[in-house]
């Protein structure tokens, strides 16, 4: 009832005060947010776009593969399951 509601808002408040939020920095008595700068946001997208890319590309291919009409292995099998990575990436 009333004292596990007490105990909860207890714990987030000294998380609050234990845990900073991001990107922010602390001195002494002030606190300042810094902005993540265009290029590293650019950079961390790119990675990210590409690593999905490359993980997913052959399950797609696969997928693709499972509904042809000719069939799995006529269509290819698990044959040049990267070809056309490239391309997507």
């Amino acid at each position: 009832g009333k004292k596990g509601k007490d105990t909860m808002s207890a714990v987030e408040d000294t998380t609050a005060e234990i845990i900073p939020p991001p990107n922010t920095t602390t001195n002494n008595a002030t606190a300042t947010t810094t902005a993540t700068p265009f290029l590293v946001s650019l950079l961390a997208g790119g990675v990210a776009g590409t690593t999905v890319d490359v993980a997913l590309f052959p399950i797609d291919t696969v997928k693709t593969r499972l509904q042809s009409p000719q069939g799995f292995w006529n269509a290819g099998g698990f044959r040049g399951i990267y070809r056309g990575l490239g391309a997507a990436a």
